[in-house]
């Protein structure tokens, strides 16, 4: 999987892509995304403190099969996050 890159790579996915749903049982595909009003609201929102998520718990990379069973229970109050 591919999100986002340079110009070169995504025109790469696009010639490269149908070659490998030949060669290798494998398809890729392009979404394309423009960002709308309302991303550009929510980013300035969030630059300038005037919302800010809500973080239950990290974990680091190490334990994220405890932050998916976590995630299980049902019981996060706010996002899961995994820190590199």
């Amino acid at each position: 999987m591919l999100v986002g890159g340079s110009t070169a790579a995504l025109v790469q996915v696009w010639l490269i892509g149908p070659g490998m749903a030949i060669t290798r049982n494998k398809r890729m595909s392009l979404v394309m995304h423009t960002p709308n009003k309302e991303v550009a609201t929510v980013s300035e929102l969030l630059e300038t403190g005037q919302i800010a998520p809500i973080i239950d718990k990290r974990y680091p990379l190490s334990r994220v099969a405890d932050a998916v069973r976590y995630l299980g229970q049902g019981n996060a109050q706010g996002k899961v996050v995994i820190t590199m």
